[in-house]
């Protein structure tokens, strides 16, 4: 299945290469870039769920939170313009003890979950807090914020208020904190929209 699964994706990047080089136009380039990054992303993701012999630990590593979320930036792009939200993300470079490609997943879902229910125009604020043993990660939006059902019933497989949602991807996201001896929460915020709260630890 790896075998079958990596040759269509290793043709899509030679042919975004052809395209990339045969096109001229500024705005068309940055669309093939995030093209490239997708599919290389899916690379990845695919060698990862593939590894069926790594022990979870095994893919724990050091890894940069600033850096993560410039990856998730990047991969955003295409939803963020199509609704002109600014993402800030806010904080310093720190190494962070963990697996790199299910916190980069967690910060997607929550990100993804804040771009779909901002205005149009809007801002999502990323911050993070440095203490000795943890750190603390917040993902606010400028949205319609939480009903009192969503405050008690997100993070529940199949609960979603997005249309087409499955709701699997907060739960998901819940898994993946817990299993990293984390802390997940949502609340609303004094002045608009809502905010999700992550505590990791910064070392094994």
């Amino acid at each position: 299945t790896r075998h079958q699964l990596r040759t269509p994706l290793a043709l899509m990047l030679l042919y975004i290469d052809l395209l990339t080089a045969a096109t001229r136009d500024s705005r068309s380039q940055e669309w093939l870039k995030n093209l490239r990054h997708t599919t290389e992303e899916m690379h990845t993701s695919l060698n990862y769920l593939t590894e069926v012999d790594a022990a979870p630990d095994q893919r724990f590593g050091s890894y940069d939170l600033h850096q993560l979320f410039e990856q998730c930036n990047q991969a955003m792009q295409p939803w963020l313009q199509e609704k002109q939200l600014r993402l800030g993300y806010d904080g310093p470079s720190l190494e962070l003890w963990g697996d790199r490609w299910e916190i980069k997943q967690v910060l997607q879902n929550l990100l993804s979950n804040a771009i779909a229910f901002s205005p149009i125009g809007g801002r999502i604020t990323c911050e993070w807090q440095s203490f000795q043993t943890e750190v603390l990660i917040r993902i606010r939006d400028e949205g319609p914020g939480l009903s009192p059902e969503d405050l008690r019933l997100w993070g529940t497989p199949f609960y979603s208020r997005r249309p087409g949602g499955t709701g699997l991807g907060l739960a998901i996201a819940k898994q993946i904190v817990l299993k990293h001896k984390g802390s997940l929460w949502a609340e609303n915020l004094s002045e608009r929209g809502a905010q999700f709260c992550i505590v990791l630890p910064r070392t094994a």
